[in-house]
């Protein structure tokens, strides 16, 4: 049964907007997860853990031929009950697989990162669940993810365009995300954008006490006061996180140490990260763009994870790309609307 008291996710109006006489291949959502991290406060109470079973709703209602949904690991203890409710909900429709902890070490992203996954697929399909199963492949390096972004140093700050490029990339990660080379396995069309620019790079605006303090913290060990990491070139980075909003107390998620430099990493410096490529664009606001950094399910993570479900449901053949279009600005604008590029203040 459903929790008593959720709202239902979808009216009939929408339902019959979204689906117009066709069958949806699949169905992807990330329920709200801070009430089960074990880096939050894990509240019992969080009315955002009812979204878990909202996700299931949605599903019931669309029908899709099969669905991800994707939440921290904390789910499996601190969201246990909610996480029944929803494979409870979902079972007489939907075979639905044991969750799965996935690394995202293990899919090419440079980062000490993992996360559950709860796949389903619609019982009258006849196909086999099975794991989604690791690249094999070498994971890059923070140095191989990030060396070839330009240094954000006081002084540094670009103008509404971004930073300019100054070094090449080498390795494979990084001439992948600046769109140098292209993955064999990429589907997805690239926007037009300005390559010469790094984005989302403005420098933290850390005091004279602050970058004393980060020079003395040696690779992969920790600051004492702010107990951020300096990441280690050679290794992987912690997890990037997303911080809260500002309804459950607008705390900004703490960042590491640059490898080289006294400061803390950029907003384009955790995308790369997480595996984003550089022509994403992020809000300008660095508190914002961090966030949604960190909220985000690593594009290459995702990227395994739709290919398993897309070889389950053989749909290798609907896989294609699309052209590469212009970047629709417009619908960012709104968010954009009155965010500094230069935040004021000190980071500490």
């Amino acid at each position: 049964m459903l929790r008593t008291g959720v709202t239902p996710s979808i009216t009939e109006e929408v339902r019959e907007a979204v689906l117009q006489d066709r069958e949806l291949a699949l169905i992807v959502g990330g329920p709200p997860c801070q009430g089960f991290s074990w880096a939050g406060r894990q509240r019992a109470d969080d009315r955002r853990n009812d979204e878990i079973v909202c996700f299931a709703q949605t599903v019931l209602s669309l029908r899709p031929m099969a669905f991800v949904m994707e939440n921290v690991r904390g789910i499996l203890s601190h969201g246990a009950a909610e996480l029944d409710a929803a494979r409870l909900a979902l079972a007489d429709s939907y075979s639905v697989a044991e969750p799965q902890l996935l690394g995202a070490v293990d899919y090419g992203v440079p980062q000490a990162r993992e996360r559950m996954f709860l796949i389903g697929v619609r019982r009258d399909i006849d196909v086999l669940l099975e794991p989604v199963t690791p690249l094999d492949e070498a994971c890059p390096t923070v140095s191989e993810a990030i060396g070839d972004l330009p240094a954000a140093v006081p002084g540094a700050e670009g103008d509404a365009r971004g930073i300019p490029f100054t070094t090449e990339p080498e390795s494979q990660f990084a001439k992948e995300l600046r769109g140098r080379e292209r993955a064999a396995d990429d589907r997805y069309g690239t926007p037009v954008w300005d390559e010469r620019y790094c984005t989302n790079a403005v420098p933290p605006r850390h005091g004279n006490a602050v970058r004393r303090r980060f020079a003395n913290v040696r690779r992969g060990e920790r600051d004492p006061v702010s107990r951020v990491q300096r990441l280690d070139p050679e290794g992987v980075s912690s997890t990037i996180r997303a911080g809260t909003s500002s309804e459950y107390g607008g705390r900004s998620a703490p960042r590491p140490i640059h490898p080289f430099e006294d400061r803390v990493l950029t907003t384009r410096e955790c995308a790369r990260l997480q595996s984003f490529p550089d022509w994403y664009l992020f809000h300008p606001t660095k508190w914002h763009g961090n966030q949604q950094v960190g909220n985000a399910v690593p594009p290459r993570v995702a990227r395994a994870v739709g290919r398993h479900v897309g070889r389950m449901l053989q749909l290798d053949a609907a896989m294609q790309g699309c052209e590469p279009g212009e970047r629709e600005d417009t619908l960012i604008a709104d968010d954009f609307a009155g965010a500094p590029w230069l935040p004021r203040g000190e980071e500490r």
